[in-house]
């Protein structure tokens, strides 16, 4: 286990802080999903992202001002009065 902690510290320190970040976010998440045993869930929620993500995107035709780089990166659930498509 020694060896585990210690890769783990070596990497973090290694990566840019933003990935650093959001790796032991995940890490966190992991360990909690094994504390309560549900691991199998944990799965079965980055499979059912890996579908849900693309659906997320824009439809074909449709151009976003995030997309242009003129407004936020993500995209509403509902179409905003600020950030339309055109």
């Amino acid at each position: 286990m020694d060896a585990l902690a210690e890769k783990l510290e070596e990497r973090l320190r290694g990566w840019k802080p933003d990935t650093a970040a959001e790796a032991g976010a995940r890490i966190l998440e992991t360990i909690e999903f094994a504390d309560r045993d549900l691991l199998d869930i944990a799965r079965s929620r980055a499979c059912e992202l890996e579908v849900l993500d693309p659906l997320d995107e824009a439809q074909p035709g449709e151009i976003w001002l995030a997309d242009l780089g003129l407004a936020a990166k993500t995209r509403p659930a509902h179409h905003s009065a600020e950030e339309q498509p055109i």
